[in-house]
This record gives C-alpha cells, sequence and structure tokens, in this order.
C-alpha cells in the first residue's frame, strides 16, 4: 500500500497560513533575534513587530537556523506516523537551516528511503512556488522520490528577482558591505537581487526606487515566452501602493495565475521594507 506523503517547510518560504493549514504542511520554525529575545519565527512574530522595533530601538534583528532538535521532532512524528516526507527549505548557501534538516533527517531514517530532501536555492516564495508545484505532482500520485527528483530539478528554473529600498537590513545581516550600503545610499541606487546559485546577487542598480521596479517588470515581460505561465509570484514585506502597481503590470502580462505574499520575519529581517519580489519558474 502507497504511503501517504508529508510536506515539510521551514519559515523561510513565505506561504502563509492559510496555504500552510489548507494543505497540512509543517512549518519548522527558524529564529528572529530582537535584542535579547529570540522568537520562533511565523508562530511568535511577523514582520510588522520586527520593523516596528527597529524604528523603536534603532536595534535591528538578526536570524538564527532552525534547531536540529525541530526538525528532528518533526521528521520522527510522521515517520512514525506511516508517512513518507518531503522537505523543501532555505538555500543551503545562505543559511545552516538545510544542512540541519538533512542531518536530521539521516537520524530518523538513516537509509534514506522515506525522507526526501530538496535544497531550493532560494528564498521566501522561491522556496513557495517550488512547493506548490510539489504539492500537485503529489496529488497526481507520483511517488516522494519522483516529486523530490522534479522539484530539485525545478529548482534549478526557479527565477527570484527583487528590489530593495534600503541596503541598511543587508548589510548589518552581513549580506553586503558597509561600502556598497554606503554608495547605494548616497547615489539613491536601488539594486535588483537576483539569486544565483543559492546566492544573492546585484544585477543591476537603477537610479531610484520606481525606476528599479519597472527594470525588474521589464526583465520578466522580457523573459515571458520563455517562463512557465501558470503561476507567479509577487512578494512584499510592507503592503504600499508600490505592490499594488507591481502585482497590476504582473497580472496585464498573462499569467494564468498571479499570488502575493506577504514575506515573514526571517526574510524580512535581511531585505528590510519596501522590498518587493517577483518569483517564477522557466519553463
Amino acid at each position: 500500500m502507497k504511503r501517504k506523503i508529508k510536506v515539510i517547510v521551514d519559515s523561510a518560504s513565505d506561504l502563509g497560513k492559510e496555504i500552510y493549514e489548507k494543505y497540512d504542511i509543517d512549518v519548522v520554525p527558524i529564529y528572529v533575534i530582537l535584542g535579547d529575545t529570540t522568537y520562533q519565527d511565523y508562530y511568535e512574530i511577523d514582520t510588522a513587530r520586527i520593523y516596528a522595533f527597529t524604528e523603536e530601538t534603532g536595534i535591528y534583528p538578526k536570524t538564527s537556523a532552525a534547531s536540529p532538535i525541530k526538525f528532528y521532532n518533526s521528521f520522527k512524528k510522521y515517520y512514525d506516523g506511516g508517512y513518507d516526507i518531503l522537505y523543501v527549505g532555505l538555500s543551503s548557501k545562505l543559511s545552516a537551516t538545510y544542512s540541519i534538516a538533512l542531518q536530521a533527517a539521516r537520524e530518523v531514517d538513516p537509509k534514506g528511503e522515506r525522507i526526501f530532501l530538496v535544497d531550493s536555492g532560494n528564498v521566501s516564495v522561491g522556496i513557495g512556488v517550488l512547493v506548490l508545484k510539489a504539492l500537485k505532482f503529489i496529488e497526481a500520485g507520483k511517488s516522494v522520490q519522483e516529486v523530490q527528483e522534479l522539484i530539485q530539478e525545478m529548482a534549478y528554473k526557479t527565477n527570484t528577482l527583487f528590489v530593495i529600498d534600503t541596503l541598511e537590513y543587508l548589510q548589518k545581516g552581513g549580506r553586503c558591505s558597509a561600502l556598497v550600503r554606503y554608495a547605494a545610499a548616497t547615489l539613491r541606487l536601488k539594486p535588483i537581487i537576483k539569486m544565483i546559485d543559492g546566492l544573492l546577487e546585484v544585477i543591476k542598480k537603477p537610479i531610484g526606487y520606481k525606476r528599479g521596479l519597472k527594470a525588474m517588470l521589464a526583465d520578466v515581460e522580457n523573459d515571458f515566452e520563455k517562463i512557465d505561465q501558470e503561476l507567479v509570484y509577487v512578494a512584499y514585506s510592507v503592503p504600499n501602493h508600490y505592490v499594488d502597481y507591481t502585482v497590476k503590470k504582473v497580472k496585464n502580462m498573462g499569467f494564468k495565475k498571479v499570488l502575493t505574499a506577504n514575506t515573514g520575519a526571517t526574510i524580512s529581517t535581511h531585505c528590510g521594507p519596501g522590498t518587493i519580489g517577483i518569483v517564477y519558474i522557466y519553463k
């Protein structure tokens, strides 16, 4: 008899409570640190709170990888419950979270026969789009190993772009140098960042936020015929009229489904307020 498949993610996947609950996805929290206090992302803290904290105190948030025991307990619970397990995780080049999950999986399933992992090489809904694709494959009756292989291949074809309004948060989190941050602020540069080989890379440096959004949208439009047009995601750290503008422009391109997501505390800790991203998968 074929076993059911349980999908597990970390909290950097940013799919949101509605989707997590609808598909019964288990979420392992990454930790967010505000001053001397540590919180579980998704369960205990959200984006609005971290930005309010920084505005009030001048102290920038930090993140810490998910704990081994959280992964072990999650894997063990569903393994013992008779499930095959698929974990789709945050880029292994940006966090120790994936390697921690891998270690926990091998402790629970030493032969690697029932717990399968995907290194998304991505962040936020760059992970989320892969999870939604995985759910479709599961619904179609594919085995957990088949799903893992298909999703790992799709991970290499997932394109994540985002415009950063301020580099202050990336610099404080060690994702860019103080010199780069200072230069961007002085020249009013609004970098377009792309996930390349699991890392954050600046691909363009438009002057001005609106120009940055237009440049990002132009990249999507230029690639439109190469894209799987079934789904595109627009992610944002803070809702504003620029988000509405971006969503409208993306919808006008002709995608079948346009979803939006508010980035969770983990991703928002590093990208800062005013960040808007677009995520899709190439054919």
